[in-house]
């Protein structure tokens, strides 16, 4: 995630931005999602979610 993200403690707000530009990590197969925390003043707030649920 630091990778993509540039922190290993995103804030809901780069999360935002990458969801918004299509850019989130293609991590997981059909039918499978990725959890990740994301952090306000350093420390955990919320989780976020994405994945896949349908076939092209």
């Amino acid at each position: 995630m630091r990778e993509h993200f540039g922190t290993d403690r995103p804030t809901p707000e780069i999360f935002d931005l990458a969801q918004e530009a299509g850019t989130l990590p293609d991590l997981t197969p059909i039918w499978s999602a990725v959890c990740m925390p994301l952090h306000t003043g350093g420390a955990p707030a919320q989780i976020a979610f994405w994945g896949f649920s349908e076939i092209d």
